[in-house]
Parts: C-alpha cells; sequence; structure tokens
C-alpha cells in the first residue's frame, strides 16, 4: 500500500511462528523493489519502504512488545545506510511490556481477539465486514458452480435429445458421435 507521501507500507499478520520472519522479511522487501523497479523506475526513485508483520508470538524472544530494524554500519552504529528501509515487527505477547496505553490495549487485542477500546472496537467491525465479505464470495462460488452444474446437465439432456432424434431419423452412429460427443454405448441405448 502507498501512502499520499510516496512511502510504501506492507502490513503482513503472522500467526504461527515458522522461526523465518527476519527471512519472510527480507523477501517481502525484495518483492517491493523488484515490483517498483520492473515498473522502468531507477534505484534513485525508489520510496522509502516499511515492512511491518504484527505478529501473535514474539518472534525475537526479547519480550519487547515492538522491535524496529533499519540497516546500520557495524563498525559505527551511529551510521544508518539511508537505504529507505524499514522493518517492525509487533509483539502482541508483549502487552504487558509497554506503558503506551493505546499501543498497550491494541497487542492485548491483538492476543486475546477482545475489542477493549474505540480502536479495537473499529478494527473488529472492520474484521467481520471482511469475514462476511467472504462467506458471501463463497456463497457466490458456490451458487456459481450450482449455475454450472445445471448448465451441464441441461446441455447433456439437449444432447441426448439430439441423439435420439437423429437415431430414429435413421443417422449412422459415427454421425451422431460426432454431432453429440455422447459416447458410442450411450447412443446405442437410445
Amino acid at each position: 500500500m502507498q501512502a499520499e507521501n510516496g512511502k510504501l507500507y506492507d502490513v503482513e499478520m503472522q500467526v504461527s511462528n515458522e522461526l523465518n520472519i527476519p527471512k519472510r522479511m527480507r523477501f517481502y522487501q525484495a518483492a517491493i523493489d523488484i515490483s517498483f523497479l520492473d515498473k522502468g523506475n531507477s534505484y534513485n526513485s525508489l520510496n522509502d519502504s516499511f515492512i511491518i508483520f504484527i505478529c501473535t508470538f514474539d518472534a525475537i524472544g526479547k519480550n519487547r512488545p515492538v522491535y524496529t530494524f533499519e540497516n546500520l554500519c557495524i563498525e559505527d552504529k551511529n551510521t544508518p545506510l539511508q537505504d529507505g528501509t524499514r522493518k517492525v515487527i509487533i509483539n502482541a505477547e508483549g502487552f504487558n511490556n509497554t506503558e503506551e496505553k493505546e499501543l498497550k490495549e491494541f497487542l492485548e487485542y491483538l492476543k486475546t481477539g477482545k475489542p477493549n477500546n474505540e480502536f479495537t472496537m473499529e478494527i473488529e467491525k472492520m474484521i467481520q465486514t471482511v469475514k462476511n465479505n467472504e462467506q458471501a464470495r463463497q456463497e457466490y462460488r458456490l451458487l456459481s458452480t450450482f449455475e454450472m452444474d445445471i448448465k451441464d446437465k441441461a446441455e447433456y439432456r439437449v444432447k441426448r435429445e439430439t441423439a435420439k432424434l437423429m437415431k430414429q431419423r435413421g443417422y449412422p452412429i459415427s454421425e451422431i458421435l460426432l454431432m453429440t460427443g455422447l459416447p458410442e454405448s450411450e447412443i446405442e441405448k437410445l
């Protein structure tokens, strides 16, 4: 998602710890950059980007509620690479380790699934809307499948009726087979 200021944000929810969060973040960063460069843009015009993983577990294991990473010089930690990338891991398990009320309530909501303030209630409403839309899409797919089944049955009936009429009028089986696509054994039974 691109903000009005041009910065790119990729927000992902992680619910199971596969012990590969840093590498996954690297992959998402590469995907954003390649997508941008594939459009013919130059390296100099790469937008700042933020990869944000909201985790229901502590991916780093240091009990922090939020981990923010930027590329820094190993020899001089005060020298950032300034490549415009930032990676943020939000740790829902860390809700007891922050004094910031809003962050604490948000993390607690992520961990428990129970909205506890106006902001998390709004998120819950949006989630329910998405779930309802997904249910509607599933129902539509089922309806589409049902309609396709009806159409297939109708086509089959038309083929059988055509084969029956052709057989009654003395057409050769090979011609009926060619016109209807029905198996020879089925045509012979008509």
